[in-house]
C-alpha cells in the first residue's frame, strides 16, 4: 500500500513539473519574438 501512495505522489510531481516546463516553454516561444520585436522598435 505505501508503495502505491509513493508512486501516485511521484506521478503527480512528474505531471506538475511537465506542466510547469510546458508552460515555461510556451512563455519563451511567445516572449522571445515580442522582446526582439520591441528592441527593434526602440
Amino acid at each position: 500500500m505505501p508503495d502505491e501512495k509513493i508512486l501516485s505522489c511521484n506521478y503527480e510531481l512528474i505531471n506538475y513539473f511537465t506542466i510547469m516546463g510546458l508552460s515555461l516553454y510556451l512563455i519563451l516561444i511567445v516572449a522571445v519574438p515580442l522582446i526582439s520585436f520591441h528592441q527593434r522598435c526602440l
